[in-house]
Formats: structure tokens, sequence, C-alpha cells
């Protein structure tokens, strides 16, 4: 009975030992997230069951484990060992295999719901904050300041210091200068929604001094003024609802289809479309997708108020990649990210859009104190024209241009997400952009940084020029700066 005993013991012991070494772990317990191909076995949005998607090595953000910080000291780009953009050699376009040509993801979703730009644990994604920024007791609309030439006199309060007239049929409201304008608003005039600031991990007091770290972010010029917050206006049309951006124009359809589709039955899809009463419906452009993201907002981002059922998901945009013809480009509202993919193994969701297409960025470029200045036509902005070649990190970039004086001005800033994006044009590659002597680049990653903060706080906007991808990356990461006012 004794040696029996001792025998279950040991036999219970082993049985325990056998069950504990299960699991997957790697180290202190940390979670070994699945590969790209379990992603793309799980992904119940896409039919194409016969050529897995490539795995994409070099472009995707890190995956942060939440127990060190990335090794980049802030001076050099991380070692890219599978870019997955083909080397642009300027001479033939590559052969099209019939395979699909991904690009950088930020962000892109694990089938156990995380992502692959993944928490940290110190910044918890912003889940979209709606309250509106009450630093200031005081009602801008007390006295009202709409009693201006083509506005109804309505004035909307937005923050404390903050205000938009409604204006009369067919004017827009103009935030930047205070007027009710016939021409619309485009991506570069619209603000991102970010409603706070960071520093390199996590969520901050927003700096409100140039001697302050972190000074010049994207929700502190938000609060001035710089960019026009978003507006839109739900109408039901023949028993139908739509939403119309008040900024831009145009309309989108709110109740969007729950199937997914390839990319040219996408774009069949809205030119067949008869909704609310309309039938010149299309697929938007990124840059018009850009114009409904919500940056304060995440899984998904976008406000859900006037564009219920979204869901994280691709959408696809008219737009093709030049430089690889088989893909096209989309934007994830999951986070708003811009990027490409294939147009026959990619299934996405769509959201039809109808109104006059978005104008790309028209410039002039004028030499002042010997320094050139370029300014967009269609937004306004002033661009510095000599961008700082010396890269930068993403705090020395905000530094950078709060201090810098060019062409006798000194009020220059470190450009917002859509301040930035405004200038690619898809239409084109390496350079991505109509930009006066925009360079292009001998490599991969002619990434700018933009002084929006990412989903995850410590990643921040980028927008890569060589053919438009607008992702997140590290914020000691250096890449090149371009100062706008």
């Amino acid at each position: 009975m004794k040696k029996i005993f001792v025998f279950s013991c040991c036999l219970a012991a082993m049985l325990l030992m056998i069950s504990c070494s299960g699991g997957s772990t790697t180290g202190d317990n940390i979670y070994t997230y699945p590969t790209e191909t379990d992603e793309d076995s799980a992904d119940s949005g896409s039919t194409d069951t016969g050529t897995t998607e490539p795995t994409d090595t070099g472009t995707t953000e890190p995956t942060d484990t939440g127990t060190t910080e990335p090794t980049d000291t802030g001076t050099t780009e991380p070692t890219d060992t599978g870019t997955t953009e083909p080397t642009d050699t300027g001479t033939t376009e590559p052969t099209d295999t019939g395979e699909p040509d991904t690009a950088p993801d930020e962000g892109d979703p694990q089938p156990d719901g995380s992502d692959t730009e993944a928490d940290d644990g110190d910044s918890t994604p912003d889940g979209g904050d709606t309250e509106p920024d009450n630093d200031y007791p005081q009602n801008p609309c007390d006295p009202n300041p709409c009693n201006i030439p083509n506005s109804t006199g309505i004035c909307n309060p937005l923050t404390g210091t903050q205000y938009a007239c409604e204006c009369s049929s067919g004017y827009y409201w103009h935030n930047t200068t205070d007027e009710c304008k016939s021409e619309p608003l485009t991506l570069g005039n619209i603000c991102t929604g970010q409603n706070k600031c960071y520093n390199n991990k996590e969520e901050i007091t927003c700096p409100t001094s140039s001697s302050e770290d972190f000074f010049g972010q994207d929700h502190w010029y938000a609060s001035l003024g710089k960019c026009t917050p978003q507006s839109f206006t739900v109408q039901t049309i023949s028993d139908q609802n739509v939403v119309l951006d008040n900024n831009t124009g145009l309309m989108w359809q709110q109740t969007i289809p729950t199937d997914q589709y390839k990319w040219a039955d996408a774009v069949s899809y809205c030119n067949d479309l008869s909704y609310a009463g309309y039938s010149d419906w299309r697929l938007p452009t990124p840059q018009e997708h850009l114009t409904i993201v919500d940056n304060s907002r995440y899984y998904p981002a976008i406000d859900i108020t006037y564009f219920p059922n979204t869901p994280s998901d691709y959408f696809w945009s008219s737009s093709t990649y030049v430089y690889s013809k088989s893909n096209a480009w989309y934007v994830y509202f999951d986070n708003g990210l811009v990027s490409y993919n294939s147009k026959t193994k990619r299934n996405a969701s769509v959201r039809c859009v109808r109104g006059e297409s978005l104008p790309n960025s028209t410039f002039n470029s004028t030499t002042v104190n010997g320094d050139v200045i370029v300014t967009d036509t269609k937004t306004g902005l002033m661009w510095q024209k000599t961008y700082e070649t010396d890269k930068k990190n993403w705090q020395q970039a905000l530094d950078y241009c709060e201090n810098l004086t060019y062409a006798g001005y000194s009020d220059w800033r470190l450009p917002g997400k859509n301040e930035l994006a405004s200038l690619v044009n898809y239409e084109k590659y390496n350079p991505a952009s109509d930009f006066p002597d925009m360079q292009s680049q001998g490599q991969y990653h002619f990434y700018f940084w933009s002084s929006s903060t990412s989903f995850i706080t410590s990643f921040a906007r980028y927008v890569d020029f060589e053919g438009g991808i607008v992702s997140g990356q590290n914020k000691p990461n250096a890449y090149f700066v371009r100062c706008v006012r």
C-alpha cells in the first residue's frame, strides 16, 4: 500500500509538470503574438484562400512587449530587414506577379483582438473622449460673433475659446479666418480631432509655452484655431440617411454594406449604387477618407454619432498605387492609417461618397529675406521650402519648428497629420507630391514627422512622401522635418 501511494504521488507530480510546461509564453510570461500567417488564416474578412498574403517583416510598427524600450536612440532609423515597398530604380515598373505588394501597417489587428502596435502598459489608447475642452469657463458665443456676411447668425461653441458660425447654403465656415466662404475646405484645413497632449510615453498636461518640453503639438494649435473642427449633419432622404460634411460639402453614405469586396467590385458597388435618391456615388479618395477620420477615437477612428456601425476595418479608396498598379490605397478605420494592398487578394469594406472631389494642393513659391516659402493656394498654409535634412526625433522636431526663424517669420510649427498629408498627391510616386522641388529618395522611408500622436501614445504620426503612406512610428526614431505656419 505504501509503494502504491508513493507511485501515485510521483505520477501526479509528473502530470502537473507536463501541464505547467504548456502555454504561449517566453521569458517572464510575455505573451507571444500570433504570426502574420496566423492572422491571415484567421482573417474572417478575406475569402481568398488561394494565396496567403506575404508576411511584412520590416514595415509593420514594432510590437511593444511591455518590458523594454525600443533600441532606437533617436539618431538612426531602425534597420529595415524586409521593406515591402519595391526599390524604385527610376527606369521600369516592377513586373506584376499577382502577389500583393503590402506596405507598412500601423496596428494590424491580431486574431485575439490585440494589435501589433501593442500597448506597453504605460499608455492607454484614447478611447474617444467626446467631452469638449473645458479649460476655459467663458462662452465664446457671448456676445454673438456670427453676425457676419453669408452666415445665418447661429453660433456653435466648440471649446471655451473656439466657435463655429453656421453658414448660409453654399458657404463654408473657415475657422482660421472666421469667415463664411464659398470655397469648401480641404484636408489640410480640417482638424484631426486629437484632443490631448503627450510626451514620449503618455498623456500630459498640454504645454502652453515654448520653454516647456513637448510644446507645439496638434491639440494645442487646434485649440488656438489653426484648423477647423469636423462638422457633420445627418439628413434623411427617401427614407435613407446620409451624412453631409459641412466643411467639404461631400455627402457620405451612412448605412454601408456588411459585405466586403475586392477593389474592382468596390468600385462597381459605388458606381452602381442608388441611395437616398442619388445615383452619382463613387469610391472616395484617401484624402477624402481622412477628412472623416477622428483621431480622438479608435476602434473605430470615426465619430459613431454620425457614422454608426462603422467596423474597425480597411476601407477601399478609389486611388491605385502608382508604383505597382496591382495595388490600391485603403484607409484603416481601426486607427486611421493610410496604406495599400492587393486589389485582387484583399477584401475590404466600402463607404461611398458623392460631390466634387477634393482638389490636390497647388503651390506658389516666394522669396522673403533670402528664404523661399511655399504657399498652398488651396489651404492658405505657408510652408518652409527647405526641409530639415538633419533627421530628428519627435521631440526634437517639435522644438526645431518652434524655435525656427525663417523668411522673417518666427511662428513656425510642426504640422498636424492632416496638414502634412494634404501635401500628398496619390497620382504620383517618389515623390508623391506636387510640392516644389520635393526631392525623390533613392531609398525607402522618406518619412516626415507630424505633431499628432498615434493611438499608442509612444508613437507619432508620419507621412512617407515616397508613396503617400500615413502611419505611425516610435517617437525616438529620427525622421525629416518641414515646418508650417
